[in-house]
């Protein structure tokens, strides 16, 4: 197990390299696109209601090309890389792909957004749990999926998509278990 994560920091610091070499326009310290920065007030807001004294670091977020970095990463050449949150950098760094951005809606960029600040700022790691719905559909369960969740089902259970992701309590009811618990 301790090998699998030092080679994951492994990849995190090659890919820090790769941030700070492939971005376009990273700024030194702050959020480069007005267009991101309506998504992280949002977030702002939203972890007031559910946790107060949420602590926001100083992060710096912009848009390049992530595809370099998903080959440092070892995801593979059919992995689409939408943004990556390195805290390894100081401060923080969030790199989103200009492109899946530019095509993307409103409420997926907002998922996006979301779900890197859930690793930087809330320390989430990914969290693919799904469960069935009474009609047949598998719906994750966490913003913090691998995978970018169906508009339909973000827009009809965001508030509970939201509340997990600041409480860690799905809507089933359930609470995440940490990685002690997973390994007992």
């Amino acid at each position: 197990m301790k090998t699998k994560h030092l080679l994951f920091l492994a990849q995190i610091y090659a890919a820090t390299y790769l941030i700070v070499t492939v971005a376009e326009n990273l700024p030194t310290d702050g959020i480069e696109d007005k267009s991101i920065a309506e998504y992280v007030q949002t977030f702002k807001k939203a972890g007031e209601s559910f946790s107060h004294g949420l602590k926001f670091p100083n992060l710096n977020i912009g848009m390049g090309i992530i595809k370099y970095m998903a080959d440092a990463m070892n995801l593979g050449e059919s992995s689409l890389v939408m943004g990556i949150c390195n805290p390894a950098t100081i401060p923080a760094t969030i790199l989103i792909s200009r492109q899946y951005w530019e095509a993307s809606s409103d409420l997926d960029r907002e998922q996006l957004i979301f779900h890197e600040l859930g690793h930087c700022v809330l320390g989430r790691d990914h969290n693919d749990e799904i469960t069935v719905l009474e009609d047949g559909e598998t719906v994750p369960l966490s913003l913090m999926n691998t995978y970018v969740i169906e508009e339909e089902h973000y827009t009809r259970y965001r508030e509970e998509y939201i509340r997990e992701l600041f409480t860690k309590v799905n809507m089933l009811g359930n609470a995440e278990c940490s990685d002690e618990d997973k390994s007992e």
